[in-house]
């Protein structure tokens, strides 16, 4: 685990039980997206780093950026990232975030990458093979990765499970190359 995730994991963690405390998971994950989203931008990262912009002016750049309506908690947490300078590591904070609200609603996201577009009989087969192997709820978030030539990708947790041509063309030529 790289230090970002660890740097990460408390402030996610602290995110993930204030939502759950206040039932606002959606609204959290939606300004967690949003702040990822943003940090993530060269010129926004130049920004937020630059020392001769105080930090009352960062939260008032990050909060226009939010929906009107945003909690209080929310503005807080992010105001608690910008001193602490962990607002770098939002992407970070999302993706535990992210993976804390699967455990908690028993549902694994499965991304599925294929060089044309599934049908929804294709997800449908797909979901029901992973819903009895995992015995969880399962959704399959499907991607268009035109460079896997054919076949899929899949990623379930940590897992991934490459069926692709451009693979195992790959496997084939470092066979041959041996």
């Amino acid at each position: 685990m790289s230090d970002n995730y660890t740097y990460a994991r408390p402030y996610a963690e602290a995110a993930f039980k204030t939502a759950l405390d206040d039932n606002s998971l959606k609204d959290w994950k939606e300004c967690l997206v949003i702040i990822s989203e943003i940090v993530s931008d060269m010129n926004v990262k130049a920004i937020l780093a630059n020392p001769k912009v105080t930090n009352a002016k960062r939260m008032e750049f990050l909060e226009s950026f939010l929906p009107k309506n945003t909690n209080n908690k929310i503005i807080h947490f992010l105001n608690i990232l910008l001193e602490t300078k962990r607002i770098f590591k939002a992407k970070e904070i999302l993706e535990i975030y992210n993976s804390l609200e699967e455990k908690h609603s028993n549902i694994k996201i499965v991304v599925v990458e294929t060089p044309y577009k599934l049908s929804s009989s294709e997800i449908k087969v797909l979901q029901n093979k992973f819903e009895k192997e995992y015995k969880s709820k399962i959704e399959i978030k499907s991607i268009l990765t035109k460079e896997l030539i054919a076949g899929m990708r899949i990623r379930i947790d940590d897992q991934v499970r490459d069926f692709s041509a451009r693979n195992y063309l790959s496997q084939l030529q470092d066979q041959l190359v041996c």
